[in-house]
């Protein structure tokens, strides 16, 4: 069974605002059991569970309720990744939304995510949650909000109304600054609603060719995002170490993980792919990468 996952790029940025803060955030890391920014790899995944526990942990070391709101707010293009690359080279914020939702899961696995067209023209974004998610549900309420700020390149946007399903929190002076006024707690699930005006505002950045390339890219694939420490997943890693595409031979890569050539092959070929398809699948993620990287700069 694999685990819920999220990617690590939710972490990018994390040590430089906690250092902004006062806190050594190498260090509290470290205690935590997880790395710094500088020894995390963007394109790697951890376990939804202990992140979801990171941000709680954090939330009572500072005291602040508001915390996963607060580092949204401090880190809106760090964290961004690809999917949002390709949603904000949309037409329409509609379109951007559909393209979000397609890729959702090169984010996060077990938030179970809705997105919903309603009938009085409003689109919604929902995710449930079980348990002492409160943190990082509302950082990744915050990025939706903030990103889809970026998107449409208006610092004052603010979605038609928005339910976190938890307590008002202390400081509801972040709550408003980030999510506006419009916000219903103690809800059953997290949700940010749009209105049918929304929907159709065009991005201004938008690239329809770009967007093609990026989800033609995506969507050829060959094996599950969400890393769960296959071997696969090892040699995946293995050829884009820091962001950058090792050309390597197949003899080299399973030396490097420990396993024989015959070994490698036959978890290739259970996992539906050869290793020619895994090299060029590496290649396209990397040169993706830098690509909205370079963007982000």
């Amino acid at each position: 069974m694999k685990k819920n996952l999220v990617s690590a790029r939710v972490f990018c940025g994390l040590e430089g605002y906690l250092k902004q803060r006062g806190q050594d955030g190498a260090l509290l890391l470290r205690q935590w059991g997880g790395e710094p920014d500088s020894a995390i790899g963007r394109n790697s995944f951890v376990d939804l569970g202990e992140v979801v526990a990171l941000f709680e942990m954090l939330a009572r070391e500072l005291r602040d309720d508001a915390f996963g709101l607060q580092f949204a707010e401090a880190c809106p293009r760090t964290s961004v990744g690809l999917r949002h690359f390709a949603a904000a080279n949309c037409a329409t914020l509609r379109d951007a939304l559909a393209t979000r939702a397609l890729f959702d899961d090169l984010m996060a696995r077990g938030y179970d995510p809705s997105y919903r067209e309603e009938g009085n023209g409003r689109f919604s974004w929902s995710r449930t949650a079980a348990g002492p998610h409160r943190q990082f549900m509302d950082f990744i309420v915050g990025q939706l909000v903030i990103h889809t700020r970026i998107m449409l390149d208006q610092p004052g946007w603010m979605p038609l109304a928005v339910e976190l399903p938890h307590s008002k929190p202390r400081t509801m002076q972040v709550v408003r600054r980030v999510l506006g006024n419009r916000v219903r707690f103690d809800a059953k699930k997290a949700a940010v609603h749009f209105s049918a005006s929304n929907l159709g505002m065009r991005l201004p950045r938008s690239d329809p060719f770009l967007h093609r390339a990026i989800v033609d890219a995506l969507g050829t694939l060959k094996f599950d995002p969400t890393h769960d420490g296959s071997i696969v997943d090892q040699a995946h890693t293995l050829m884009t170490k820091e962001g950058r595409f090792h050309p390597a031979t197949e003899r080299a890569v399973a030396q490097a993980l420990r396993i024989s050539v015959r070994t490698l092959q036959r978890e290739l070929a259970d996992a539906g792919t050869t290793y020619r398809e895994l090299a060029d699948c590496a290649r396209r993620s990397t040169a993706l990468q830098l690509l909205h990287d370079t963007e982000c700069r």
